[in-house]
């Protein structure tokens, strides 16, 4: 309603001709979704550009499903990684963990410019990760040591993946599952941000 409001104030009925929004279902649902909703107002079809980077959560959510099990809320994992993900960085120690050889590359400032926190902390995180703990490292160490992973929610994939390489890198022995998701993140999932 508060969209079709818009569009009549501005008198851009005739002119609309697409719609830019992100992929989620709520925007994106065949017969409930806002820009469906939409075309029904308006009796025509419109142009959907949708964001394909929320597509990006999609298998690694079912990735972390089948290695870490159903989550029990927005903010309560059950399974044995998600559950340690709640964490305040500064609380556990970086250990000296085994690289895991991924696809993820270094980047010009003016790309990181562009980076929000949470995708910075990701870039950083994975490049420490790829070439294991070793003095040479130790400033991004320092840095990770503290910095925030992001909020942990349901909802925020990229901070959830942040968290399991920070986890990864406080953990002595890791799981099987733990060195799995370890490696899509850094083979899959980080280099398609």
């Amino acid at each position: 309603t508060e969209l079709l409001s818009v569009i009549y104030d501005t008198k851009s009925i005739d002119p609309l001709c697409a719609v830019v929004c992100d992929s989620t279902n709520v925007n994106t649902g065949q017969h409930n979704g806002v820009i469906r909703k939409l075309e029904m107002s308006l009796n025509r079809q419109l142009q959907w550009l949708i964001c394909m980077l929320h597509l990006n959560e999609l298998p690694f959510r079912d990735v972390y499903k089948l290695l870490d099990g159903k989550t029990s809320g927005p903010r309560q994992l059950t399974g044995a990684i998600g559950s340690k993900l709640n964490f305040d960085p500064g609380t556990i120690t970086i250990v000296s963990f085994c690289a895991i050889a991924g696809q993820v590359e270094n980047s010009d400032t003016d790309f990181e410019d562009n980076l929000s926190q949470d995708q910075k902390y990701l870039l950083k995180t994975c490049l420490v990760i790829q070439v294991e703990y070793k003095p040479a490292n130790e400033r991004d160490i320092r840095f990770l040591s503290t910095a925030s992973p992001g909020a942990l929610c349901h909802a925020r994939w990229l901070t959830r993946a942040n968290r399991t390489l920070r986890l990864y890198m406080a953990t002595k022995e890791p799981s099987e599952q733990l060195i799995k998701l370890e490696d899509f993140i850094v083979n899959i999932y980080a280099p398609s941000w």
